[in-house]
């Protein structure tokens, strides 16, 4: 069985020294081996500039690509580097969006044949309007994708992590970070999600609780 989420998190909310809000989340949580054709719940992306997805998985992420991914706005999407090892798998997609709005959603397709997977659809303003990403890294075998030193101050940090299920239990982060999933089956992977607006241009090294594979991306403040 597979479920959906909806609308996570209060919207326009802005860090000190950051032009960057966050909007809100949907989320596409699995509970099982369902493959692909995973849809998010509907959200409100009134007002956004940059949308995110972060994807976990057990199998076949190195088949994501920016054709796998449709929204229900037609925007067109940019896959990151993608963290897989064919057992625990997660990759960050991002677009600057020319349609946004009510019941935006986003759906993995269902032929590309992922497994026990979830995402996290975000939506942002307040970002750079052309060359929005910094940088990005990651790990294919721990909960921590590694450190970033920002360009500049305000920007963006998205990170998402896949873990086994037997930890029993969801990756956790916090600190700095907001988490805006934290999600465990055991019949599924584990999963997180985590966003953070900086305030300076200091060096970001997060640790997630638990992990296999994980990725965090920054993002330029306008």
């Amino acid at each position: 069985m597979l479920t959906r989420g909806g609308l996570l998190g209060a919207a326009g909310f802005a860090a000190g020294g950051s032009n960057i809000q966050y909007i809100a989340t949907g989320t596409y949580l699995g509970t099982g081996s369902g493959t692909g054709g995973w849809s998010t719940g509907a959200i409100d992306t009134t007002g956004a500039d940059l949308l995110v997805i972060v994807f976990g998985c057990t199998q076949y992420a190195s088949r994501l690509s920016s054709g796998n991914i449709s929204d229900s706005k037609s925007n067109s999407w940019t896959v990151l580097n993608i963290r897989d090892t064919d057992e625990h798998a997660v990759a960050i997609a991002y677009c600057k969006p020319t349609s946004v709005g009510t019941n935006h959603t986003v759906i993995a397709d269902a032929q590309i044949g992922f497994t026990y997977g979830s995402l996290a659809f975000m939506a942002f303003s307040g970002t750079i309007a052309s060359n929005v990403l910094d940088t990005s890294t990651g790990s294919t075998t721990t909960g921590t994708p590694g450190s970033i030193t920002p360009a500049s101050s305000g920007e963006l940090f998205i990170t998402g992590v896949a873990a086994n299920k037997s930890h029993a239990a969801a990756p956790t982060l916090g600190g700095i970070f907001t988490d805006v999933v934290n999600h465990y089956s055991a019949s599924a992977e584990a999963f997180g999600a985590a966003y953070s607006i900086s305030s300076s241009a200091s060096a970001v090294n997060p640790s997630w609780s638990i992990g296999e594979g994980s990725e965090m991306v920054a993002f330029k403040s306008s």
